[in-house]
């Protein structure tokens, strides 16, 4: 088996002797639980693709940076920084994890997403999505090196320009919609997809012409009839099919045509800089996306052509079988002819109306399941 074989090896050339045969042997456990195959049969993409580095020690390869000058962000277990390709002084990111211990009750979980979370990037080979390089185990460490990307998110984009050109907004859309093609194509769900998660690549005030789609903990690979059980995403983002999830009951399910309606959220909020839904509280969140009820009300949506106004309309819409798939997206007129030049310099934006982020931004760091099942509870 894959991960028995090449954790192994690792352990009987590289680990230090201090660094635990029985966290070894507890990482190999829990990635046999996942790593063999998925539920409809398929295997694992590791063993075909993947990017373990077994012959190095992390820092023989690269120089970490440290401090927090070369932090990029950070979770609950894990840190990116900036890192150097020592041989070729290439800079990369590097996402450290650092698992708890193997006696840990969550070990075996943690270590199972974050295997999830490496197959995934391994299968995906795509411009417009983050590429992983390679990868080490070391102790209980996991360090993920992948291309840097400078440019911040499209939250600090918008805070700068409150909305976006329409031009500009085609340039960064179209390579979102080719990044969910790819995925979409190789039947996965990314499911978190929102401003955040959406990289520019250039350090260059106005230059889009390089989109990466980031953070995939929460994509899967969709089973053989297609489905996803998961309340999960970010509140304002999240599809109505996810929200009629009742968890332990067994009866709803969705697909990854749920990542087409964060898409139309998107592109919402780079047209007009506030999202189409919102609420005082999760409550009003929630009944506003299951109605599916927005406008172009606001003063901003006069100057943005019906093309790109009928494009948000076939994204944003409440039966996921009736919704646009990514290919359909980009064969819309809205798309037709887009460049992906740099764009019109920063400062270009359009006066939008202020009230992004949310009211609900305490929110963000409440689980949605949580959120969603007190809504099913008002409202069931």
């Amino acid at each position: 088996m894959f991960w028995t074989s090449h954790l192994k090896q690792r352990q009987q050339s590289l680990l230090p002797d201090n660094s635990g045969n029985d966290f070894s042997a507890s990482l190999q456990s829990a990635s046999i639980v996942y790593g063999t195959s998925y539920e409809d049969g398929r295997s694992s993409a590791l063993g075909v693709n993947c990017k373990l580095r077994t012959d190095s020690f992390v820092h023989d390869v690269y120089a970490v940076g440290e401090g927090s000058v070369n932090k990029l962000g950070e979770g609950a277990f894990s840190e990116v920084m900036r890192a150097r390709h020592i041989a070729t002084g290439v800079e990369v990111a590097c996402k450290k994890i650092q698992l708890p211990p193997s006696t840990d009750p969550n070990f075996t979980f943690l270590s199972q997403e974050i295997f999830k979370e490496i197959d995934i990037l391994c299968s995906l080979e795509h411009e417009n999505l983050l590429k992983l390089i390679e990868y080490f185990v070391q102790g209980n460490q996991i360090y993920l090196f992948t291309e840097l990307v400078p440019g911040g998110d499209l939250t600090k984009i918008l805070h700068e320009l409150e909305s976006l050109p329409e031009e500009t907004a085609k340039v960064i859309f179209v390579q979102l919609l080719r990044g969910i093609k790819h995925m979409h194509e190789r039947n996965i769900a990314h499911r978190d997809l929102k401003l955040e998660n959406i990289l520019v690549g250039s350090d260059v005030p106005g230059d889009f012409s390089q989109i990466k789609i980031v953070d995939f903990g929460l994509a899967k690979h969709v089973d053989n009839r297609g489905y996803l059980t998961t309340v999960c995403g970010s509140p304002q983002y999240v599809a109505p099919e996810v929200l009629q999830i009742h968890p332990g009951a067994g009866s709803s399910v969705y697909g990854p045509k749920v990542d087409m309606w964060g898409a139309g959220v998107v592109l919402y909020l780079l047209l007009a800089g506030y999202p189409p839904f919102d609420g005082e509280a999760h409550h009003e969140l929630f009944a506003q996306v299951m109605e599916g009820r927005f406008s172009f009300d606001m003063p901003v949506w006069d100057s943005v052509s019906p093309e790109a106004k009928d494009l948000i309309c076939h994204l944003l819409v409440l039966d996921p079988e009736q919704r646009y798939t990514a290919a359909q997206a980009l064969a819309h007129p809205w798309l037709r002819g887009a460049e992906l030049g740099p764009g019109p310099a920063a400062g270009s934006g359009r006066p939008g109306k202020q009230r992004w982020p949310s009211r609900l931004k305490s929110a963000v760091g409440r689980p949605l399941s949580r959120m969603a099942s007190s809504f099913n509870r008002k409202v069931g």
